[in-house]
């Protein structure tokens, strides 16, 4: 039986539902699933630059810098990347103010290819607050825990060079990781390269093993089937926490 074809308003239509669905909340409304349980400590130290860009009402610049995790493998749709929800969250808490986040994951890119592309992925957007996730690949790779370190204190001097507040992000709680040797080193090395630079880190793998531990957020209700990257409930409460954290750090 032939069908007649919709009109251009109603495919308009089906298209935004369809849209709307793909970045529907994953909690069901309810921002207390994401909570983080007591006993981690994630409040990131004063974030000057974003404070001063917020006090003369914006705009505010954010550069999410990393590997597939930022870029969004395992969420259901771009709009339910970490980088996109953070922009989401940051608008319900900074009314009025224009705050973009741009994404500047590159799936598989270890620590040194991020440093290569920092100059014009990062640096060039002339940003307010770079996002660092960094660590993973690394561990994935085998690379030497102590190599990575000195790379991240290269990255954060030319970003702070830059006059960019940076936050780093250390490595995800998943089995694909805790599988390999070298992750608690690797998260020694992140810490180490902060404290050097005088930066913060939002701890990633404390959050999500404490979800894990408390039975709040179980493993396997936050990862991709890949054992590995984040589901789309995943990057909107690391999302939902980062923001808060962030609107904290800037106040």
């Amino acid at each position: 039986m032939n069908r007649r074809p919709r009109s251009a308003a109603a495919l308009g239509l089906v298209i935004v539902a369809l849209l709307a669905s793909c970045s529907s909340d994953p909690t069901g409304g309810d921002p207390g699933v994401c909570a983080v349980p007591p006993g981690v400590a994630h409040q990131l130290a004063r974030l000057p630059r974003v404070a001063a860009r917020i006090a003369r009402g914006g705009p505010v610049t954010i550069v999410a810098l990393g590997s597939s995790s930022t870029e969004g493998t395992g969420a259901s749709h771009p709009s339910n990347s970490y980088p996109s929800r953070l922009r989401a969250e940051l608008a319900g808490y900074l009314t009025g103010i224009d705050v973009q986040v741009l994404n500047r994951g590159v799936g598989g890119d270890t620590t040194a290819a991020m440093l290569a592309r920092m100059d014009h992925d990062a640096i060039a957007a002339r940003p307010d607050l770079v996002i660092w996730q960094v660590g993973s690949n690394d561990v994935l790779d085998g690379e030497n825990a102590g190599a990575v370190e000195t790379v991240i204190e290269q990255g954060i001097s030319r970003l702070r060079a830059a006059g960019a507040d940076v936050v780093l992000m250390d490595v995800q709680y998943a089995p694909a990781i805790l599988d390999r040797e070298g992750y608690s080193q690797m998260q020694a090395g992140i810490a180490a390269a902060a404290r050097a630079g005088g930066v913060p880190v939002f701890p990633r793998f404390d959050i999500m093993r404490a979800w894990d531990r408390s039975g709040s957020l179980p493993m396997q209700s936050v990862l991709y089937r890949d054992r590995l990257h984040l589901n789309d409930l995943g990057y909107h409460c690391i999302a939902h926490v980062l923001a808060e954290d962030i609107v904290a750090a800037a106040r």
